[in-house]
């Protein structure tokens, strides 16, 4: 059986660099974890289910021959966004100004542990803005978690809310001027994999990507990472997350300094796969049609009944309507290989120059460059592209506009991107047994009703029910939660001398070694 390729091959490139493994190795062990999202794989004693488990549909593109393949596009920019601050009902460039602005707030991340009715502790995670949410016994154990132990160095662990599989970070000049826009479409997984075959490649390819002032230590925690919990005893300690050495796929040059490879929960590729794999099932909404209670929009109405993703977005209702429609016309699906999203198209027409004789047109080739993946033409897989000014330039992309707005954020530029993966069908042979809607209930916010929430039933019987708390878990963090904002620090920067003292902070180092959290599998929702 031919191997699984990495996305857009790009392995083709940095296998080629490894001096551990050969690459042929390498790229057999990516196509064998790869073939674990297809076929199924065990984890913790269970099995999870691959997509060609899930749905009959769905079929393994090594093993059977496409009758045709074609690209499912949608936008780069997160349309919850847009949603939530109400651009679709009645778009200005205001509104866009302020989802730009929500876009580029980082979510941090914040862990305990706590002990389960069979003793041992199990790590647990909650986004530093819905901390509230907790009960109070909780909020007092909540924490970041520290290099070493209690009183070591805080590691920030953050994540963006872009969630349309492309992310991005903005680069600025010592006057605050925009200088340099990074995107990426580059999986977690697959930097991972590299990370843990072939960790001096992935710190030269940071250093590429990025510049030379990136640190090893800053990509590879320099001592065990620990998180504070306390048994059911009261009794705290600081426990072994992820080892000395571990990759922190969260650190700071693809988070607060960088974007090299996607961080956001859901931007994965085996969440991409499963949500295929749901989505090559013929479900309620396939025979009923679309709903007015979702604006009649059937790839609306068929991912409320189905839940292979969120509502809000761009790309799951899209990927999901699309194979769908292949499924209800018969035909059998799978995504091709090699699997990846990608960005298809920056469509950089607009663009213009500010010069004291007003402002003149600017081409694309003068500002941009794909550093990685796929430009062809018919079909592009790219992976990660700059905007810059050439080097030596009298000025920079604060000087440029697009679509008459001057350039001041990456989600401008997102807005003009078509993302892209590529779908193989096979003629006949699909099962189209109608499957029951998913038991849950979705609502309209009622201060943004262009945006929906999705609750489960035990928490809110109805849609009068849902409180404040609940929303917290569905709306879009606006800005920075001022507990923890003015506190961010990154590896290599000491804790204040004064927190030395606090008993949280000098609890003793346990014994025990958590379960790291895995990558997430899923888009239907962060666990």
């Amino acid at each position: 059986m031919k191997l699984l390729r990495t996305p857009a091959d790009i392995g083709a490139k940095d296998f080629g660099r490894a001096t551990k493994h050969s690459a042929a190795d390498l790229s057999n062990a990516w196509s064998q974890a790869r073939s674990g999202n297809l076929l199924g794989f065990e984890v913790g004693g269970e099995h999870v289910k691959g997509a060609c488990e899930i749905s009959p549909n769905y079929y393994d593109p090594r093993t059977v021959a496409a009758d045709a393949t074609a690209p499912i596009p949608w936008n780069g920019f997160p349309r919850a966004l847009d949603r939530w601050h109400k651009v679709l009902s009645g778009p200005t460039p205001e509104k866009q100004a302020l989802a730009e602005a929500t876009a580029d707030v980082l979510i941090e991340n914040l862990f305990w542990w706590e002990e389960g009715d069979d003793g041992k502790p199990a790590a647990f995670q909650i986004p530093a803005h819905r901390l509230h949410t907790l009960p109070a016994n909780l909020q007092k154990v909540v924490r970041r978690g520290r290099l070493g132990s209690g009183s070591g160095t805080e590691v920030p662990i953050c994540f963006r809310q872009q969630d349309e599989y492309v992310e991005w970070h903005a680069d600025h000049d010592a006057h605050g001027r925009l200088t340099r826009l990074s995107f990426t479409a580059e999986p977690p997984e697959y930097w991972t994999f590299l990370a843990e075959n072939e960790p001096d490649v992935v710190f030269e390819l940071y250093k590429e990507l990025v510049g030379p002032q990136v640190q090893r230590d800053d990509l590879f925690f320099p001592a065990n990472f620990v998180i504070y919990g306390e048994n059911k005893a009261g009794v705290g300690s600081w426990v072994k997350l992820f080892p000395k050495g571990r990759y922190n796929r969260f650190n700071k040059w693809n988070t607060t300094d960088g974007a090299v490879h996607l961080t956001h929960w859901a931007n994965t590729l085996g969440a991409e796969i499963n949500l295929a794999a749901f989505a090559s099932l013929a479900w309620t909404s396939d025979a009923e049609g679309p709903s007015p209670v979702f604006d009649d929009d059937p790839a609306l109405t068929r991912i409320a009944c189905a839940a292979y993703g969120s509502i809000n977005r761009s790309s799951d209702p899209s990927i999901g309507e699309q194979v769908g429609l292949q499924v209800m016309a018969g035909n059998r699906v799978s995504l091709t290989d090699p699997i990846g999203l990608y960005i298809g198209n920056l469509d950089l027409s607009t663009l213009e120059r500010e010069t004291p004789n007003g402002r003149i047109p600017l081409g694309a080739k003068d500002i941009l460059h794909v550093l990685r993946g796929d430009e062809d033409a018919a079909n592009p897989r790219k992976l990660h592209l700059k905007l810059e000014a050439p080097a030596g330039a009298d000025w920079t992309l604060a000087d440029c506009f697009l679509e008459n707005r001057r350039l001041e954020r990456g989600g401008q530029v997102a807005r003009k991107i078509t993302m892209a993966l590529y779908a193989d069908v096979a003629n006949g042979g699909a099962v189209q047994t109608i499957n029951g809607c998913n038991a849950q209930l979705i609502c309209r916010h009622p201060d943004s009703p262009g945006f929906f929430g999705t609750f489960d039933t035990k928490d809110a019987p109805d849609c009068a029910s849902a409180t404040p708390d609940d929303w917290a878990g569905e709306v879009p963090n606006v800005r920075s939660d001022a507990r923890f904002s003015a506190k961010i620090t990154t590896i290599g920067i000491q804790i204040d001398a004064a927190l030395a003292a606090d008993p949280v902070k000098t609890a003793p180092l346990g014994d025990e070694v958590l379960d790291e959290p895995p990558i997430p599998n899923s888009r239907a929702k962060m666990s």
